[in-house]
């Protein structure tokens, strides 16, 4: 492959700055890397080391048997679903088991991590400033402090110097409103002088959050992370894809009671039934039947119709609808219900059979599909 062609094409030619073959010595190093086995990786026939374990992420080699087959074993069964699948609870009972936190949401990548703790830290404070130390991924809230910032919203985060807690107080001293202070534990250097235990002590001190970036220190540290191999407990931890020995995750964690800031405090559901109409005319028994169906559930609802040809028309469900005229005499009617649960735990435990019951038990009802979700 020309190098060109792909500068011609990608800018830079890589996906992250990373991967910059310029970062290398030119004519020594490859510009492509075609696959990888263990600790090597390969190029053009030639056999390297790859000591950058890909840009740190592969912990148990490249293509490890083990990994490949547990996810080429999933992929055959489905990867996206609607619902939540078993191994996400598995998978948050070994973080859980191992690293200093008692709930996690699951990401794709470290920076996404990283700004989910963020985010969540912000919410939980109801406070916006960010103090920051380390590379914390390429998200705007981040990248803002760095040189690559053209484009980048402008908010409250503010860097400060590893294994100096004098320019983490003073930045506390000048901005009354810090959320948390996020870091990287280690990267270079070992804490000196208690640095940890300290950064600790001044969040606490100033009622912030302390978030651990462990993305790069995540399963390559003893105990499975600085957090616990130097006793300092962070209110949230990010972990990435050396999770998955490469492959795209990554993970927030942490107490209980800040995590739950996620939880959705107002629940509203949706019911989506699909009719097909009928020379432009919709029954009045379907309306009359979809106030039976919520009235089973115990819901107040309102109805939209959402037409193929893309308009929209707002009425009283509660209304006898008799005609709908339309020039296609076969269109397919879309009844989009959103509705707030008055009996949360019926619906969210036995919706599905709720649905199936009543579509058996009213055969004349046109229903093509039905579907209830979040």
């Amino acid at each position: 492959m020309n190098w060109d062609r792909t500068l011609s094409l990608i800018p830079d030619g890589v996906q992250t700055m990373s991967k910059m073959p310029n970062k290398y010595v030119d004519g020594v190093y490859p510009k492509y890397i075609s696959h990888g086995k263990g600790s090597k990786v390969y190029s053009d026939g030639k056999e390297f080391i790859d000591y950058t374990c890909g840009l740190g992420a592969i912990v148990l080699g490249h293509a490890n048997e083990d990994v490949n087959q547990a996810v080429f074993s999933q992929a055959r069964k489905g990867t996206l679903f609607g619902l939540p699948h078993e191994s996400e609870t598995l998978l948050a009972e070994k973080l859980v088991e191992h690293f200093p936190m008692d709930k996690v949401r699951f990401v794709k990548t470290g920076s996404e991590a990283t700004s989910a703790a963020v985010k969540i830290a912000r919410a939980y404070t109801n406070k916006e400033t960010i103090l920051c130390c380390g590379y914390h991924g390429w998200h705007e809230w981040y990248n803002q402090t760095t040189p690559k910032n053209k484009g980048c919203s402008k908010s409250k985060v503010y860097p400060f110097n590893y294994n100096d807690i004098a320019s983490l107080r003073a930045l506390f001293r000048r901005h009354k409103d810090v959320a948390a202070v996020i870091m990287e534990p280690y990267v270079y250097d070992a804490p000196k002088e208690n640095f940890l235990d300290e950064v600790r002590r001044t969040c606490d001190q100033n009622k912030a959050l302390l978030i651990f970036d462990e993305v790069v220190t995540g399963f390559r540290t003893n105990k499975w992370c600085a957090a616990n191999e130097f006793r300092v407990k962070p209110d949230l931890m990010c972990i990435g894809k050396a999770m998955g020995n490469g492959y795209p995750i990554g993970a927030v964690g942490g107490s209980a009671k800040i995590m739950d800031v996620l939880k959705h405090k107002d629940r509203t559901y949706k019911v989506i039934f699909v009719i097909c109409m009928n020379a432009g005319r919709i029954d009045p028994v379907d309306i009359t039947l979809i106030n039976n169906f919520c009235g089973i559930i115990g819901v107040e609802y309102s109805v939209i119709i959402n037409r193929v040809s893309k308009k929209l028309m707002d009425f009283d469900s509660r209304t006898m609808i008799t005609k709908f005229t339309d020039k296609n005499p076969t269109n397919i009617l879309h009844l989009e219900m959103n509705f707030n649960v008055f009996d949360e735990d019926n619906v969210m435990l036995e919706n599905g059979d709720i649905i199936k019951e009543f579509i058996n038990a009213q055969k004349s009802f046109p229903i093509v599909t039905s579907n209830i979700g979040k």
